[in-house]
């Protein structure tokens, strides 16, 4: 009986260290899944920040609607200053 238990106990311990170690990577939304959330974001709770480095921005080209310009070189600072209670994606091209 304490076989079958011990058993029972790494299985699940190894099924929880797979399904955590899935998360390492970071998680995609389609664009059209994207777009249908801020149409029906009435508050302005969703945050959308460019985050393409420097050698890749350029100030006159067109960002997302609402979306919000992040330096990655001081992101650990940029990160104090976004909102605790909204949804952020990322983009960058």
């Amino acid at each position: 009986m304490f076989g079958i238990g011990l058993a029972l106990y790494v299985i699940y311990r190894i099924w929880v260290y797979r399904k955590y170690r899935l998360l390492d990577k970071v998680p995609r939304i389609p664009v059209e899944e994207l777009a249908q959330r801020l149409t029906l974001d009435e508050n302005h709770t969703i945050l959308i920040a460019d985050v393409r480095s420097h050698g890749y921005y350029d100030a006159n080209s067109e960002r997302i609607a609402r979306s919000i310009r992040i330096e990655p070189n001081n992101l650990e600072e940029e990160i104090k200053k976004l909102p605790k209670d909204g949804e952020i994606y990322l983009y960058c091209t």
